[in-house]
Formats: C-alpha cells, structure tokens, sequence
C-alpha cells in the first residue's frame, strides 16, 4: 500500500495532477491505519520496522499535501 501511494505521489508530481495527489493521500491514510493496528497489536521484534514505516508514510503525506497546495 506504502509503495501504491508513493507511486500515485510520483505520478501526481509528474503530471501536477490534483486527483493523483488525492487518491495517494487515500492510499497513505489506508496504510497509516493499518499500521497504527500493526503497532499495537505486533510483536516486540517488529516495531522498529513499523515505527519506521509510520515515520516514512508521515513524511509522504506531507509531501502530497504540499503538492496539493501547490497545485
């Protein structure tokens, strides 16, 4: 899901298309969810790899407001 919405970010970016950014910033929202789940709900060993994941959609979803904005 992470990479979908990274590549409708790309796309978006490229063509400075308002709907591309929309639908990665509901690919991003999707994924943000499930990975709120994911930390809570997972194991020890795997939260670092889930907080960096967290970290990485908060950082995307910045960059698709931004270009939102933009465009």
């Amino acid at each position: 899901m992470l990479d979908e919405a990274k590549s409708a970010y790309e796309e978006a970016r490229a063509n400075r298309s308002v709907g591309r950014f929309i639908d990665s910033s509901f690919k991003l929202e999707e994924a943000r969810i499930k990975y709120l789940v994911l930390q809570e709900i997972g194991t020890p060993d795997k939260q670092p790899v889930i907080s960096e994941r967290l970290r990485a959609v908060n950082q995307l979803m910045k960059l698709v407001n931004d270009g939102k904005v933009a465009v």
